[in-house]
């Protein structure tokens, strides 16, 4: 498969990953190319409160046409890759650029804005409640499930550091 594609935690999704993800497009028209996004399926600490089908289920919203894969426990990036015909393009952050030496693709370095929107601020905007800053951050609305989800594993990560 020939592909320009990017990959993610997207715990959880923002403005910044929705450029991201708008880049893939515009690069893979241009190249006669699939995009395709590869979710992270980490889950289940304060910086990954949000399982794959939540961060997969609003990506899918964003770009109804997109291909979205997922990684899983048995399915690393690299095993996903191995699909990828060697001409595909993966679109990284700058700050990620080095981080995928590892895949046998050309990288597509995106220069970060200064402000840029980040998971780590929507997710404290959840705990927070502050609903206003999580919608300017994610362009989406802050839900009872999304801001329970985030909280809880934020609450479980405080309490597993209280008791070391």
């Amino acid at each position: 498969m020939d592909v320009v594609f990017t990959y993610g935690r997207f715990n959880p999704p923002h403005l910044g990953h929705k450029m991201m993800i708008e880049e893939v497009i515009n690069k893979a028209s241009k190249m006669n190319k699939i995009p395709v996004v590869v979710v992270s399926h980490s889950y289940g600490n304060k910086s990954n409160p949000l399982p794959v089908e939540d961060k997969t289920r609003i990506l899918k919203r964003w770009f109804p046409q997109l291909t979205v894969l997922s990684s899983s426990k048995n399915l690393s990036l690299a095993k996903i890759a191995e699909n990828f015909d060697e001409k595909s393009v993966m679109v990284v952050g700058e700050n990620r650029k080095n981080a995928f030496s590892f895949l046998p693709f050309n990288r597509h370095a995106l220069k970060r804005p200064n402000a840029a929107p980040s998971a780590t601020k929507a997710r404290a905007a959840a705990v927070n409640g502050n609903k206003e800053v999580f919608k300017n951050l994610t362009g989406y609305n802050l839900t009872n499930n999304i801001q329970n989800k985030i909280s809880k594993a934020s609450t479980i990560t405080k309490t597993k550091r209280s008791k070391l």
